[in-house]
């Protein structure tokens, strides 16, 4: 079968169903299927601050967690 002959089923088939436990279960299946990118919800000053931790990071100017606080803590 076609991609474009199944769709056309799937959509006849949608279409006749009144039971809405069963719509609400394909809506949930269809957002689960949906990807987004989370990054692209950043704004530019979000954007340059994860830039900039990461060229920090790969220039060794950040410490671990654990040596913050034995320095740190308490």
């Amino acid at each position: 079968m076609k991609a474009q002959s199944l769709k056309v089923e799937l959509l006849e088939w949608l279409n006749s169903i009144e039971d809405m436990r069963i719509l609400s279960t394909l809506m949930q299946f269809k957002k689960a299927t949906i990807v987004e990118d989370w990054a692209e919800k950043l704004t530019d000053d979000q954007l340059e601050s994860l830039k900039r931790g990461i060229s920090e990071m790969n220039d060794k100017k950040v410490i671990s967690s654990e040596d913050f606080w034995k320095a740190y803590g308490n």
